[in-house]
């Protein structure tokens, strides 16, 4: 087993619980998602879970992982997508001005978010890769909006801007993220992609 990031702070969190949990045959690699240095085929399993959306080049990460697939191998992805047609009813056009809105939302909180994709970017990826859908699924993440901008100690003014964004929102954002006004914070739903595919 391999793990990987780009950040040393991950992979010493990472080294700490495999020594926690007595893993030892785990190794340990500081990489770019986009330019895995492993040869070809050698994975039965690629997985990645809420980080794509850090990468600068997704297609690159999706075809670097099919090539150290095995034939057979598994992707699996659990990642925070953006609204289209294939997930929700609405224009595309208000859906797409949606999908700008949750991603200025999130580099708001966090300026290290690139983009989300959709969910039908993502499948166009997985196909286009070669790779083949095993199973696909959506879940909603219930979040708290104080607990989740305080992840990036963000300050008074930036969660003001949050819960503005978040209240007068377009409609279709709205609809997408479904916030509610709860004992002075804000409930709000992201939705998670989970896709799983074979070599």
């Amino acid at each position: 087993m391999v793990a990987s990031d780009l950040t040393p702070q991950m992979l010493a969190v990472a080294r700490g619980l495999a020594r926690e949990r007595n893993i030892v045959n785990m190794s340990f690699a500081d990489v770019r998602a986009e330019a895995l240095p492993f040869a070809d085929g050698i994975f039965d399993l690629v997985t990645c879970r809420i980080a794509p959306h850090h990468f600068d080049d997704v297609r690159k990460f999706v075809i670097e992982s099919a090539r150290v697939l095995r034939s057979g191998g598994l992707f699996g992805l659990v990642e925070n997508v953006s609204p289209d047609p294939s997930m929700m009813a609405g224009e595309p056009a208000a859906l797409a001005g949606a999908a700008d809105e949750y991603n200025a939302f999130e580099k708001h909180r966090d300026p290290s978010h690139v983009r989300c994709l959709t969910l039908g970017e993502w499948r166009s990826l997985v196909a286009d890769a070669g790779l083949v859908e095993r199973h696909v699924e959506l879940l909603d993440k219930p979040m708290v909006l104080g607990p989740w901008a305080d992840q990036q100690n963000v300050g008074d003014a930036v969660k003001a801007d949050l819960k503005s964004m978040l209240l007068d929102g377009s409609p279709a954002f709205r609809a997408f993220v479904r916030p509610q006004e709860n004992k002075g914070d804000i409930d709000f739903i992201l939705t998670e992609a989970v896709i799983i595919a074979a070599k």
